[in-house]
């Protein structure tokens, strides 16, 4: 009996610290912390293979006429800039495009990169163009291609329109010291979205 009395304490006065414990209010909170990470996307796009070849084969030239320096050989303008950055906290941040080329072979000759305007997903997106870079003179470190791009900005993903157009021309510069290259190992341009 003694036991039993003993059993029945105990869990009289488990149960009322058991009560205790599951005894909640009609209500409860919490808080949640919310935070937006900055992104900033680029991609180049386009309608056709992304790898372009520039055959200098002088199609544009006629019989008979004189060839100079700064003679256009070929010219390329499938591929497109497309970009979304969305940075909105921190005052008036802009944002730019840099390009920078790598891998030329031989001389006498350079290709051009000229951005050419597109359609956009709101007027703030589209910054300004620095005009055309000598990828091979002007490009060996990053240089800006794009300047003033709104902290929130979107292209939108149409290949043959939206963006910024990349119009690539190639060019002969020195025919004194000309020597063809790039025929099986391709010149690398790259571009690259910041804050500036």
């Amino acid at each position: 009996m003694k036991n039993l009395k003993i059993a029945f304490a105990f869990t009289l006065l488990f149960g009322f610290f058991s009560m205790d414990a599951i005894a909640q209010g009609n209500s409860g909170n919490h808080n949640i912390n919310v935070e937006f990470n900055d992104i900033t996307l680029l991609d180049v796009v386009s309608q056709n293979d992304l790898d372009i070849v520039l055959s200098g084969d002088w199609g544009s030239v006629t019989a008979g006429e004189e060839i100079t320096e700064g003679t256009e050989l070929a010219s390329n303008g499938d591929n497109r800039l497309h970009y979304t950055v969305f940075s909105p906290q921190g005052g008036n941040k802009s944002f730019s495009i840099t390009v920078q080329a790598s891998g030329f072979e031989g001389q006498g000759w350079t290709i051009e990169v000229t951005p050419n305007e597109g359609n956009f997903g709101n007027n703030n997106s589209k910054g300004n163009s620095a005009g055309t870079i000598d990828l091979r003179n002007d490009a060996n470190s990053a240089t800006d291609l794009i300047t003033n791009i709104f902290k929130i900005s979107w292209t939108g993903t149409d290949k043959a329109n939206d963006g910024w157009g990349l119009d690539y021309v190639l060019k002969v510069t020195d025919f004194d010291n000309f020597e063809g290259g790039n025929s099986s190992n391709g010149v690398t341009v790259t571009y690259t979205i910041d804050e500036v």
